[in-house]
């Protein structure tokens, strides 16, 4: 199922988030914490185009469900003649 996926990739970005903010208590963690939130940005707008992908997919999928049902019918009045 797409939507969770979506799920998946939320509380992924939660989880991330949360490992970003406890890496600030290691000695050696303000080091990495500066370099994980230069990358938190760039998986922000990759999380908003997966929205986007997923909606668009979504959109697809009902435009498809609309096509097969007018060439089913198309199909059913050509056997009618």
């Amino acid at each position: 199922n797409d939507n969770t996926l979506i799920e998946k990739m939320n509380h992924q970005e939660q989880a991330f988030s949360q490992f970003i903010d406890r890496l600030g208590d290691l000695p050696v963690g303000h080091v990495l914490m500066n370099d994980l939130r230069e990358i938190k940005p760039i998986l922000a707008v990759l999380m908003e185009h997966m929205r986007t992908v997923d909606a668009t997919l979504d959109s697809l999928r009902k435009d498809l469900s609309v096509t097969k049902k007018v060439v089913a019918s198309f199909a059913g009045t050509e056997a009618k003649l």
